[in-house]
């Protein structure tokens, strides 16, 4: 009697696949994030013809996921096109930041934006002034917790009352 062999087909992971992939991740997000290339908003290769397709993907109307066409309806209701989701130049970046520009009407703790061209040099300090300088700010630091007008006792006190 002849004896029939079975094959079992087991799937490991393609580890190959998988670090590929995430080569490709990684390579279009660094084309986003340091402006430069054109980033793809659908992410694939084909080994066969060795291409990188870069077509764009629409949403399906016919989608079952009430949730998915609800988002598509207002993605339709604000006019968007699928285009503005993906930068793909630094000009293209650049409109949307002047657009999008943030004033502030007050700035009560004086921080102010200085052009990254600018070279304040500011010198180090020497040994002998900066522990000159870290023994004024402690002297400072505990003038400042002396002059709160609390005794320690009272804040004893205080805190046997927020324990219990």
């Amino acid at each position: 009697m002849c004896r029939r062999k079975t094959f079992y087909h087991v799937q490991f992971p393609r580890v190959i696949d998988v670090s590929f992939s995430t080569g490709l991740l990684v390579q279009n997000a660094l084309k986003y994030l340091l402006c430069f290339g054109q980033t793809t908003p659908f992410l694939a290769y084909n080994s066969l013809d060795d291409f990188f397709p870069s077509f764009t993907m629409q949403p399906n109307p016919q989608c079952a996921d009430a949730w998915c066409r609800k988002r598509q309806a207002e993605v339709a209701e604000k006019a968007i096109p699928l285009s503005s989701y993906f930068l793909t130049s630094k000009e293209e970046q650049k409109e949307l930041e002047s657009e999008s520009a943030v004033v502030h009407e007050d700035n009560p703790f004086g921080i102010s934006l200085t052009d990254e061209g600018t070279n304040s040099t500011l010198e180090p300090p020497s040994s002998a002034s900066s522990s000159s300088v870290a023994k004024e700010i402690s002297q400072e630091q505990t003038e400042k917790s002396l002059d709160d007008g609390l005794s320690i006792d009272h804040l004893m006190a205080q805190m046997k009352r927020l324990q219990s």
